[in-house]
């Protein structure tokens, strides 16, 4: 058993000042360019996910696409989520899984599989990427067609997705020249 004084916490660190002078557009900035490359960071998967291949996901990737999928939109335009995934996996179905895209011979089979897939899987860990760290930075807004809002984001797929000004400003670098990230 470990005792309250065993756990782990968070120390003020020499970098405080230097965070506390940056206003929420470079906090958010910091944070969000970190986010593709930190295998430690989970992210939620949708509702209806079901696990296949999982092991052969690439996080960085599924990141990585979706960031430059939210470069595309619009701020305050509210976008339906099941178009946005449809896109990516039109422009490449592998992209959550590039080693598999050069898998030989068999590789026919699997393209199969990924399509047949792809709704129970890929488009369920983008989905909940999505409502994970994009929303809680304030980069996207999520938006459900129903009468009343789920409780939790875990109960619940958002059917519709909005980039707000404040995603804009951070997903296309105008930080102002005030400000430069470290």
């Amino acid at each position: 058993l470990t005792t309250a004084e065993d756990r782990q916490r968070l120390d003020l660190g020499v970098k405080l000042d230097v965070w506390a002078s940056q206003d929420i557009r470079m906090q958010t900035h910091r944070i969000l360019r970190r986010w593709p490359h930190n295998r430690a960071w989970h992210d939620q998967v949708g509702t209806g996910y079901a696990a296949w291949m999982a092991s052969a996901i690439n996080l960085t990737a599924a990141r990585e696409s979706l960031l430059a999928l939210l470069r595309q939109c619009a701020p305050g335009v509210w976008y339906d989520v099941r178009t946005l995934l449809r896109k990516i996996q039109d422009d490449d179905p592998f992209v959550l899984r590039p080693n598999q895209r050069f898998n030989g011979n068999g590789g026919f089979k699997v393209v199969d599989d990924v399509r047949a897939h792809w709704d129970d899987t890929d488009a369920e860990v983008l989905i909940g990427m999505l409502k994970s760290t994009p929303y809680e930075l304030g980069i996207v807004a999520l938006g459900y067609d129903a009468e009343t809002l789920p409780a939790t984001r875990a109960e619940r797929n958002p059917d519709a997705i909005c980039l707000t000004e404040l995603g804009l400003e951070v997903l296309k670098g105008d930080l102002g020249l005030a400000q430069t990230p470290t």
